[in-house]
């Protein structure tokens, strides 16, 4: 169901255009979603003029509402195995090896993705 609400306002001056929030109805914790349009923020910090559009997701907001279903449902939580990916952009991977060393000291699933110069040198150096 979608509604449009013309006094809906976000509380940052930086959107020059159409706002939106996402809401589950009949749960009582605000907007799970929100974001909007916004023509001059990247500029303030690039000097260049780029139009754009963003959004954020809470995330939070989320996993609260599916563990009270959970819990009204009588459903045990199930534990989960935690899984962390580790996304670095150019060269070196020191601090991020680091990283995956005490993550996997905690039994815990790690995957280091990297993307830019030294990429072929890296993969040398793990094989």
């Amino acid at each position: 169901k979608v509604v449009f609400d013309l006094s809906l306002a976000r509380g940052l001056d930086y959107y020059t255009g159409v706002i939106f929030e996402t809401v589950l109805v009949g749960e009582k914790v605000g907007s799970i979603a929100g974001g909007g349009r916004y023509d001059e923020l990247i500029g303030m910090f690039s000097g260049k003029e780029i139009p754009a559009v963003g959004f954020s997701l809470g995330i939070e907001r989320i996993f609260s509402i599916l563990e009270e279903k959970e819990k009204k449902a009588e459903k045990a939580l199930k534990a989960a195995e935690t899984m962390v990916l580790i996304a670095t952009i150019g060269k070196g991977l020191s601090k991020e090896k680091k990283a995956e060393k005490a993550l996997k000291a905690a039994e815990t699933m790690v995957l280091i993705a990297t993307i830019g110069k030294g990429l072929s040198k890296e993969k040398k150096a793990e094989k």
